[in-house]
């Protein structure tokens, strides 16, 4: 979906790059937007004669930190399992085992780049392990993880949150496993704020996917100006430009379907539509209408909301999808409510092959992106979101108006590509950034003992049993 690759070999290379790609999980865990980019750049990159690995993590556990080795599309994938509880927790994201088998990895594959992607479920130390052993590294921020303990920019009561990382702001908001006393979850945030910090300062190049994110990323994380880039992602059509355009108006006498895909949930805003919509089917007068939501809703236990929300609606739950599947449901109005802050929004892409209008959450990226083939709404507000949608519905002048307006789609994978490219180039021939200074590792490595004694005190059950 955002791929590209290297083309040729670098200047001094008598042999492919061969390039780690480090991931949170990888195929067939998943998917989600990381893995989806990964597998494109991997694909391209294995194409042009390089030498593309990937090192993943696993949602599962097993008894002792292992490593097995798969082909997962004929490419090599290296999956590390964790043997603790709650392995994706921000309070969790030191793992001795884990970061020593990462090390591991390292040493025997010898890559010429490590190209981070995300820290949960290995270990936070991943650039410091591999710039110690002179290994270039490079980190893509996919999301606000690096600012935010929950990750989305989402607080406790699922309200998108623009306070900066800080004990103050987080404390009151971190997800709790249980029994954690107040230093405990001082340590947590500490540890957690440090850890990432120091990655980011020790990376030769860091990347987020838009401006905005780039800015939202420096006043929420402290990260210095200047430290991270911008570097859109490309984006691969499912189909020839134009090929895959659906009609804005339904059949004669069928109804008009709306749709969300992608993940649902609490933090993709899908409860506000679902009210929103309850709303809109009230109004006397309503053409018939349809809700369409496609993809798996996370976390699984919201499901049983949603589906009392959705009680008595014309509303369908697809479940699993793939493009090919939405493109057969064949909606008119694209919907994507989010209520989280998104680094990119690869659904507003599709959205655009399929030639749709759009009714578009007002926040982080999809607000940034949205262009003028959007209404945006407020994520927050059912009201709204029931007023747009009535225009949508209402308006075919307004749908096909919208869908003509869309913005030029963004650079091609090969683009992008050639933009990554440069990127490891510089890489490949910049000197390692300055070393943590001493005093700051023995304080994180000292705040990270007295964390996981803690751990071990009020929570015993974490850890794996010797």
């Amino acid at each position: 979906r955002g791929g590209g690759g290297l083309r040729g070999r670098y200047p001094g290379q008598s042999r492919p790059v061969k390039i780690l790609h480090i991931v949170p999980v990888y195929f067939p865990e998943g998917p989600g937007g990381i893995q989806l980019h990964v597998q494109d750049l991997v694909r391209a990159q294995a194409a042009a004669g390089h030498e593309p690995v990937v090192l993943s993590g696993s949602l599962a556990t097993r008894p002792a930190p292992a490593l097995i080795e798969e082909r997962v599309d004929g490419q090599r994938v290296l999956r590390l399992f964790r043997d603790d509880l709650h392995h994706l927790h921000h309070a969790r994201g030191h793992h001795g085992g884990a970061s020593a088998l990462v090390r591991q990895v390292y040493q025997r594959e010898r890559p010429d780049l490590v190209h981070v992607h995300q820290w949960i479920a290995l270990s936070d130390d991943l650039v410091q392990q591999a710039e110690e052993l002179g290994l270039p590294t490079l980190v893509t921020l996919h999301d606000f993880l690096v600012s935010c303990p929950r990750c989305y920019r989402q607080d406790h009561r699922g309200e998108p949150c623009l306070r900066p990382l800080s004990l103050q702001a987080c404390g009151p908001c971190v997800p709790r496993l249980g029994d954690e006393g107040p230093r405990e979850l001082e340590l947590g945030i500490l540890c957690f704020q440090r850890a990432l910090a120091a990655e980011l300062a020790l990376a030769r190049t860091v990347w987020a996917l838009t401006p905005g994110a780039v800015a939202l990323f420096e006043r929420l994380a402290g990260i210095p100006a200047g430290r991270i880039e911008a570097l859109p992602l490309g984006y691969r059509p499912h189909g020839a430009p134009g090929s895959r355009r659906l009609s804005t108006d339904p059949a004669p006498g069928a109804p008009l379907r709306l749709a969300q895909w992608g993940r649902l949930g609490r933090h993709k805003g899908s409860e506000v539509l679902l009210e929103g919509f309850r709303r809109l089917c009230a109004q006397p007068g309503l053409p018939p209408v349809e809700l369409h939501l496609l993809g798996p809703v996370e976390p699984p236990e919201h499901a049983a909301e949603l589906a009392q929300r959705a009680a008595g609606l014309p509303v369908r739950f697809h479940g699993p999808f793939r493009f090919e599947d939405l493109e057969r449901l064949a909606p008119q109005v694209a919907c994507f409510p989010t209520r989280c802050l998104e680094t990119h929004g690869f659904v507003l892409d599709e959205a655009r092959e399929l030639g749709l209008p759009m009714a578009v959450g007002d926040l982080g990226a999809y607000g940034e992106r949205a262009g003028s083939d959007c209404l945006k709404v407020n994520p927050e507000d059912p009201a709204a979101w029931a007023a747009a949608l009535a225009r949508l519905v209402r308006e075919p002048e307004l749908r096909r108006r919208l869908a003509a307006a869309a913005p030029p789609p963004p650079a091609d994978p090969e683009r992008y590509g050639a933009e990554v490219e440069r990127g490891y180039r510089r890489a490949l021939a910049s000197a390692a950034r300055p070393p943590l200074p001493a005093a700051e590792r023995a304080e994180l490595s000292r705040l990270r003992r007295e964390l996981e004694a803690a751990q071990r005190a009020s929570k015993p059950w974490l850890f794996a049993r010797p």
